[in-house]
């Protein structure tokens, strides 16, 4: 993603430059021409405000045409041209102007390729507002147009044939070299980021492994001490008090930091790569109807309406995947609607069949979650009221290890829930889970 993200920008980097590199040329080529044609039109403007337009078709300058022309095959074709045909010293060799009437007849210009001037004059009438006119096939003729105030049309030009493939040619290299250099930034920040998240793997897979030597071998003291409780509890009734209080807060922390142990083992070996989930078929109603009778005692003695209704069909009733986690997420939903719920509250789990799909819905009339909180909750060690956490046992990690047990089925798990209204999980497992 990184590898990506950091290729996008340098591309789009890249052809922003390009981009404006072309642009800046096309505006040195072009936008130049355009200028030297408006300095030429600027002073044929000049020249006509001394002599006038009739006075110029009497230029003797005129014959110069002919003379052009008149060892061209089509001489005929350029009689009725040279008689408009006039030369001015300030026009540059590379332009030439046309001149024509408001209804399109040619007054003057400064063409000596007869067959150009006819093809302009037909070109500029059938298209006024272009100013590039591909004559011949191959060459490329721009042409800038100007009103003049006695209503003729003055249009000024120039063969533009070398810089248009010129401006071709440079776009296809800053395609190629696009091509080029995205392939380049591609390769170089792949090498980049693999080079920089070699240490990061190394740390992460180091804290993979802290995490799963640590939490394994704490489990063989846990016990150790496990068992010690239990032998002290045997005792437990000629002990005064404050010690049957302690022993009491004992166990109780004991098992905290036990269950915390086995959480963050699973989630370690989840994390490596290590902990698969083990499909086969099991009886998914049988299993959640014996969850909901276990949850039921639990929240009889808290004063907690807890309920629940499997609505699968027979076909639906065996699933395809991991009894022990999806036990286990079942525990894990229950326990949490247990742990933030007032006395007299309702805990509702309904197992129920949509479409091929099996869906597991847990509500309750909890505390509810703040909603910028929700997308919070599944990260591990987060929690949304750390003091009732803390007091209710709660590690952070519950919700973690339900995500992944949903995840590992192909599933998807949300929550829906509003501030002291309550809350519901609902998860839905595929199709391709199911079956009989």
């Amino acid at each position: 993603m990184l590898i990506v993200m950091y290729s996008g920008w340098i591309i789009a980097i890249l052809a922003a430059l390009m981009i404006v590199f072309y642009v800046i040329l096309y505006n040195l080529l072009i936008g130049g021409t355009e200028r030297q044609l408006k300095d030429t039109s600027d002073l044929l403007v000049q020249q006509w405000d001394i002599t006038s337009v009739a006075s110029e078709l009497a230029n003797p300058k005129r014959g110069l045409m002919l003379r052009l022309t008149s060892e061209e095959s089509g001489l005929d074709l350029f009689m009725a041209n040279a008689e408009s045909y006039i030369s001015y010293d300030f026009v540059p060799f590379n332009q030439f102007f046309i001149l024509l009437s408001d209804d399109g007849t040619l007054k003057l210009h400064s063409l000596a390729d007869g067959n150009l001037l006819i093809f302009l004059r037909d070109a500029v009438a059938q298209s006024p507002g272009s100013n590039t006119f591909l004559y011949d096939n191959d060459r490329s003729i721009r042409v800038q147009m100007r009103k003049l105030d006695n209503g003729m049309t003055l249009y000024t030009g120039t063969e533009v044939t070398d810089n248009i493939r010129f401006l071709r040619h440079m776009l296809w290299l800053l395609v190629l070299l696009a091509v080029v250099f995205a392939g380049l930034s591609v390769a170089m920040g792949y090498w980049f980021s693999h080079k920089a998240m070699i240490p990061i793997q190394r740390s992460y897979r180091r804290q993979q492994n802290f995490v799963s030597d640590a939490s394994h071998e704490l489990r063989t003291p846990l016990s150790i001490m496990q068992t010690s409780l239990e032998i002290l509890e045997e005792e437990e009734q000629r002990l005064p008090d404050f010690h049957r209080k302690v022993l009491a807060a004992m166990k109780a922390e004991l098992s905290r930091i036990t269950r915390m142990t086995e959480e963050l083992l699973l989630l370690a070996r989840s994390d490596s790569g290590e902990l698969r989930i083990h499909r086969s078929p099991f009886d998914l109603k049988a299993m959640a109807e014996s969850t909901i009778d276990a949850f039921a005692l639990l929240s009889g003695k808290q004063k907690i309406d807890l309920s629940g209704s499997v609505e699968l069909p027979d076909d639906a009733r065996m699933f395809n995947g991991d009894e022990m986690r999806l036990k286990q997420l079942l525990y894990i939903l229950l326990d949490n609607a247990i742990k933030y719920i007032k006395p007299e509250g309702k805990i509702r789990l309904d197992v129920r069949r949509i479409k091929q799909d099996v869906l597991i819905c847990v509500s309750d009339t909890g505390i509810g979650i703040p909603r910028e909180e929700i997308p919070n909750i599944f990260e591990r060690f987060y929690r949304v009221d750390k003091a009732r956490s803390r007091s209710g046992g709660g590690a952070g990690l519950g919700l973690s290890i339900a995500s992944w047990i949903v995840n590992a089925h192909g599933g998807l798990i949300q929550v829906e829930s509003e501030l002291n209204q309550g809350t519901t999980v609902r998860v839905r497992l595929p199709a391709n889970a199911t079956g009989s």
